[in-house]
């Protein structure tokens, strides 16, 4: 097969579900912090009552994905990297070579497309 679909969602719950306690405080404090500074600017013009629809707005549709992105390009970047890294030292790569086994698909492939699966939803 040209795909792993077993090592695809192996990746896609390393790269999604367990980034959630990485992304979701660091979204909450950048909402929060975002809140603070922006909600005087909108006192003065007299716009009180539309903080609530402007700060979630604001977040979820400009700077929330860009976050998500950075925060998982590098928290998972770097985990792949690091056990890829780990499988050329101790030969892992070498052997399932030897196996005639195309390592690009099987180490590769699956973790490109868990990230973009898991960037997307």
């Amino acid at each position: 097969m040209p795909f792993e679909g077993s090592q695809i969602l192996t990746q896609i719950a390393e790269v999604g579900y367990k980034s959630l306690p990485l992304v979701a405080p660091a979204g909450f404090a950048l909402g929060t912090v975002m809140t603070f500074h922006t909600r005087s600017t909108l006192v003065t013009f007299g716009a009180s009552a539309m903080i609530p629809t402007v700060q979630a707005l604001a977040f979820f549709v400009e700077i929330g994905p860009l976050v998500a992105g950075l925060l998982l390009a590098g928290r998972v970047g770097s985990g792949i990297g690091a056990v890829l890294a780990n499988m050329r030292v101790a030969e892992q790569i070498d052997a399932i070579e030897s196996l005639s086994i195309d390592s690009f698909k099987l180490l590769v492939v699956p973790r490109v497309i868990a990230c973009v699966v898991a960037l997307l939803c």
